[in-house]
């Protein structure tokens, strides 16, 4: 049998091997002497229930780990008599390893670093120091993270020369001149990549709102800039940096709606009559954000009853709001924009990329045929919203046509509204200019085409994901730490794989806990209640899903792996 292999401690006590092509066959090999040297995603072939390594890229692989420069423990040195030190990654699924480094003279304590592998001749594995991120600081705990899910990318930048001689007016050739509409800006106070602004014209048949978008493709095309597009994904919010897709210069100056300046946007307007869109339109324009507003202070635009009533009212396939305030008067128009640009894509044939979510994120993954959840649960509105955020971030991106997305009960819906932000609504906004004739646009980069790597991007997105669980955990432990907090409020919001996944609203982030040990005990879920037991039916506790708990926690200190686990007991 030939698979790909997963070491499931770094004792090499345990290892499973996934089949290859297809094949769902998987087996567990326990023991060094039968897994041998190999590393996690190594392809390995299986001969008398032993590893054979078939292929490796785990020279290609950085590492995340402790470097121990003060352990009681001596290791030879290298060839060059430069001294090891032992690296404990953060991942259990790889070995410790030596290091050779004269850096001890520099630091007083064990250091956070990435390393990466160079041979496997002793009895542990030998890597080279890659970089140094620094003392287990909170900064530095965060910094690592980004390292560990390989989300630190190289800067872009522009050079000087370039960026000097950018003009700060807009292109005209194929725009319709709005600059003298009223437009204006809803976004939080602290915002410098202003992608979306709005206006609001009243007539004898109705409203119009044109929801204007900033054209990221048409300006850096006019600029021969389109190739800084190349490999990228998404801008990257970590709690002590903004890792941004594209250099300040452009994502914060000349591609943002800043207040006062002429940009280029593609624009949706809307035609609204008796609380319906009765027609709409795609158009290319110049605009100039003449007003920018904060979510607090947006009602001192002179129209914003007016607009606010309008769009809550306004009927768009089954959008439904609890609460309506400023936030959602903006999500609701960018909702709608993302989906009649999505449509019109779709219309004319061709393939944007659309937002796919097949399964409600709150309905556990039980194996058991007990479960019987309640669809009449009413949620509180604070963990609905947060599950409604989490379902949204659990969907993929897909070329197929038809897609449903469950966490906002809706078909064929892209992502069209962050082009500074996101890459995906960079090709999608690249395919509304091939319908607006983009060829009346000289001399733009040769035509260049703009591709796009799905895989790439939903990988990506998941690695985001696991590294926010891992900030979570880290600002939960930071609190309990520095302010003694023992006993927080929480929802127990889904239960999957023997775990509950717990949600603060206080602190507004997510952790999970183990639920049972599988040879001792059970659990089932039955009218919203996760019931532990022995396997002789007597019931051992029962938690109470989607209300708010008294959830008590200590952290548990490793001096090898600064990234604490914890202690939790639910009341």
């Amino acid at each position: 049998m030939n698979g790909t292999i997963e070491i499931l401690t770094p004792k090499y006590d345990t290892a499973e091997v996934q089949g290859l092509q297809g094949l769902m066959q998987k087996i567990t090999i326990e023991g060094f002497d039968r897994i041998g040297k190999v590393f996690t995603g190594d392809h390995v072939e299986i001969v008398d229930n032993k590893c054979k390594l078939v292929k490796s890229n785990i020279k290609s692989v950085t590492i995340l780990g402790m470097l121990e420069l003060y352990s009681k423990y001596k290791y030879a040195p290298n060839k060059r008599g430069i001294e090891r030190f032992k690296c404990a990654p953060i991942s259990k699924k790889y070995p410790e390893f030596l290091v050779a480094t004269q850096i001890r003279r520099k630091y007083t304590q064990n250091v956070l670093v990435t390393i990466r592998f160079i041979e496997w001749s002793d009895t542990l594995p030998y890597a080279e120091l890659v970089q140094i991120i620094g003392y287990p600081t909170l900064h530095n705990l965060y910094e690592g993270v980004l390292h560990k899910f390989n989300l630190i990318k190289p800067r872009i930048k522009l050079p000087k020369k370039t960026w000097e001689t950018l003009p700060n007016n807009t292109n005209t050739n194929g725009y319709c001149d709005k600059r003298d509409l009223d437009v204006f800006s809803i976004d939080p106070e602290s915002t410098l990549d202003i992608d979306d602004a709005l206006s609001l014209e009243i007539n004898d048949d109705g409203y119009k709102i044109g929801i204007h978008i900033s054209d990221v493709v048409g300006t850096l095309g006019e600029f021969n800039l389109l190739h800084l597009l190349d490999n990228l994904s998404t801008t990257i919010y970590a709690p002590h940096k903004i890792l941004n897709m594209l250099p300040e210069q452009l994502s914060e100056n000349l591609l943002s709606l800043r207040k006062g300046e002429e940009r280029n946007v593609i624009t949706l307007w809307l035609m609204i009559k008796d609380n319906c869109i009765v027609s709409s339109k795609i158009e290319k324009n110049i605009i100039i954000n003449k007003h920018r507003f904060t979510y607090d202070n947006c009602n001192s635009y002179k129209n914003y009853t007016l607009l606010y009533n309008l769009i809550k009212d306004l009927r768009y396939r089954d959008l439904t709001f609890r609460e309506f305030d400023s936030h959602k008067l903006i999500e609701k128009l960018m909702i709608i924009y993302n989906c009649e640009i999505s449509n019109y894509l779709i219309t004319h044939d061709l393939k944007p990329i659309l937002r796919k979510h097949d399964l409600k994120l709150r309905q556990p993954d039980i194996k058991l045929e007990q479960l019987d959840i309640k669809s009449n649960t009413v949620l509180p509105l604070e963990l609905e919203t947060f599950i409604k955020i989490i379902n949204n971030k659990a969907a993929i991106y897909t070329y197929k046509v038809g897609s449903y997305h469950n966490g906002l009960g809706l078909t064929n819906y892209g992502h069209c509204t962050s082009p500074i932000r996101r890459y995906v609504d960079c090709y999608n906004q690249y395919l509304i200019h091939g319908l607006t004739h983009i060829e009346d646009i000289e001399d733009i980069e040769d035509k260049k085409e703009l591709n796009i790597d799905i895989d790439f991007i939903n990988s990506e997105a998941a690695m985001i994901k696991k590294a926010q669980r891992m900030f979570n955990k880290l600002q939960l432990s930071d609190t309990i730490s520095n302010e003694g907090v023992h006993l927080f409020k929480g929802y127990i919001y889904n239960s999957r794989n023997n775990k509950i996944e717990i949600y603060f609203p206080t602190q507004n982030i997510t952790i999970s806990k183990r639920l049972v040990d599988p040879k001792l005990n059970e659990y089932l879920v039955v009218e919203n209640n996760i019931i532990i037991h022995y396997r002789n039916d007597i019931i051992i506790k029962k938690y109470r899903m989607f209300e708010l708990l008294d959830v008590e926690i200590y952290v548990v200190v490793n001096k090898s792996n600064p990234y604490n686990k914890f202690i939790i007991t639910l009341q």
